[in-house]
């Protein structure tokens, strides 16, 4: 969950980050260390594993029996006919 802090925290490091690349040579110790900062802060304020599963309702169909899937290569109810 987000506090003010967190966010406060958020939003420094995201200008300081696009001051560094509005910067006319790129400092990239800098842009690595203010990225990784940004990264840590991400991950202490979501819950684990967010944005990993997507809702059932988003799942692909499932392709019909016989049919190729995305790759091109048989299923393998197809495969074994």
């Amino acid at each position: 969950m987000w506090s003010h802090d967190l966010h406060e925290q958020y939003r420094r490091l995201r200008a300081d980050l696009e001051a560094a690349y509005r910067a006319p040579v790129w400092d990239s110790r800098l842009i690595d260390r203010l990225a990784d900062a940004l990264a840590r802060l991400e991950r202490r304020a979501m819950p684990p594993l967010a944005g990993l599963a997507a809702p059932f309702s988003s799942w692909p169909k499932a392709a019909p029996e016989g049919s190729t899937g995305r790759t091109g290569h048989a299923t393998p109810q197809a495969a074994s006919r």
